[in-house]
């Protein structure tokens, strides 16, 4: 019989906890609305408007144009893979099941890799899954939510000794790259993790004919997507991206923060060195926390998107929980300060838009809306924050892996 200590006990009050609150979510969905995720009447709005695309195409109207046949009328950004949907007989009239069975499968990917092994575990891992990015994310049905499940199998099959199990990674990659494209981050994972030049060299054969083949077949969905503005329509609440900063305070924000940052980043680089190199008793927890920093930062550069994006930070969590254990300080402080800020990103915009919420008629929508863009401004500066120490992190594997590979490197010594 489990102990009060045993992983397996914590995992299920986990997988109990958080299967309430979110049944309790199905039975009051206004409780969104006060967390400033807007609801609509309407559950699964993202996976809703590609079953309106394969409807449109079905019908002979062009789904890459406004939809007159979605909710919001929105147009489809995807690659056409998702296209191929109205092949299985798959519409509108499928939203509901099929936005719960992506909520399921994610779910189940998650419990699946989480480890909880301690209540202060518990604690941090369910104020991250019952978060309003997360909320937000189960409302919609994101397709990241997919994408997540997706990659979550990709760490084991990948460290394993046999190759078709790590072949059958590469596939899964595939899948989320042609899915929604910035998965294409998860590569450089790999290769950074190689380990032998052979290895290596490999694994860039392998991607390079997967790259020409994907570049092919994506390169007229490419060509439609608009470039990520730094200045588009974009909304400037319940956003992450580096650009959303500016939206608040102008494009010379934007710029003076990107050049501070990355000196900040080259900085927490070498400081970081010994916490990659010594942290982290666990080989799959620590390619996890790279998967997910990179595709966050990768992400957080490139784009600028709703914060259901952050659900890749979730694959950090596990490395992260075995650093604060360190005995060194650097580990433990690092470890920390990520996890605190990983809280704040997840649930800032929640609180802020609860207090708006609760403030209506208290206060001149004036005054209000000054002292809301100023919160938001105060969201996205802690966000660069965090990022940029992912950031560095990600730095610090570059470094240590050319130090590996590189003439007369570590590998070349151990060879000797």
């Amino acid at each position: 019989m489990p102990t009060e200590t045993e992983p397996g006990n914590y995992r299920w009050r986990l997988v109990a906890v958080t299967l309430v609150c979110y049944l309790g979510l199905v039975l009051w969905p206004e409780f969104m609305a006060a967390m400033g995720v807007g609801h609509g009447g309407v559950w699964f709005l993202d996976i809703n408007t590609l079953l309106a695309s394969n409807d449109a195409v079905v019908r002979g109207l062009d789904p890459y144009q406004a939809n007159p046949l979605d909710y919001l009328q929105g147009s489809h950004v995807y690659s056409d893979w998702w296209l191929q949907l109205r092949h299985f007989d798959l519409g509108r009239k499928d939203r509901l099941w099929l936005g719960a069975l992506i909520n399921v499968i994610f779910f189940a990917a998650f419990f699946w890799q989480a480890r909880v092994r301690t209540f202060h575990e518990l604690l941090v891992l369910w104020l991250l899954i019952w978060s309003p990015a997360l909320i937000l994310g189960f409302n919609r049905a994101q397709p990241d939510l997919l994408i997540y499940a997706l990659l979550v199998p990709v760490v084991p099959l990948y460290l394993g000794e046999k190759w078709p199990g790590r072949l059958l990674a590469c596939g899964l990659i595939t899948l989320a790259i042609g899915l929604k494209y910035y998965p294409v981050i998860a590569c450089a994972v790999i290769f950074l993790t190689a380990r032998s030049r052979r290895e290596l060299a490999l694994w860039i054969l392998i991607w390079a004919v997967i790259g020409v083949a994907l570049a092919v077949n994506l390169y007229d969905d490419l060509a439609r997507t608009p470039a990520p503005g730094v200045f588009s329509a974009q909304p400037d609440f319940c956003t992450f991206g580096a650009a959303a900063l500016g939206i608040n305070l102008g494009q010379e924000t934007v710029v003076m923060a990107l050049g501070l940052g990355l000196a900040f980043a080259a900085v927490v680089t070498g400081w970081l060195r010994p916490v990659f190199q010594t942290g982290g008793s666990e080989t799959a927890d620590r390619v996890y926390f790279f998967l997910g920093a990179g595709l966050i930062t990768g992400c957080f550069f490139m784009t600028v998107s709703y914060i259901y994006r952050l659900v890749f930070a979730l694959m950090m969590v596990r490395w992260l929980f075995t650093v604060v254990r360190s005995e060194v300080a650097r580990e433990r402080a690092y470890a920390w300060v990520v996890l605190l800020l990983s809280l704040v990103v997840f649930w800032a915009d929640g609180l802020v838009a609860l207090a708006v919420n609760m403030n209506l008629d208290s206060l001149p929508r004036p005054q209000l809306a000054r002292v809301t863009d100023a919160l938001v401004a105060v969201i996205h500066a802690v966000g660069w924050l965090w990022t940029l120490l992912l950031l560095a992190g990600l730095g610090t594997m570059g470094r240590l892996a050319w130090e590996r590979w590189r003439p007369g490197g570590t590998v070349d010594q151990a060879a000797r």
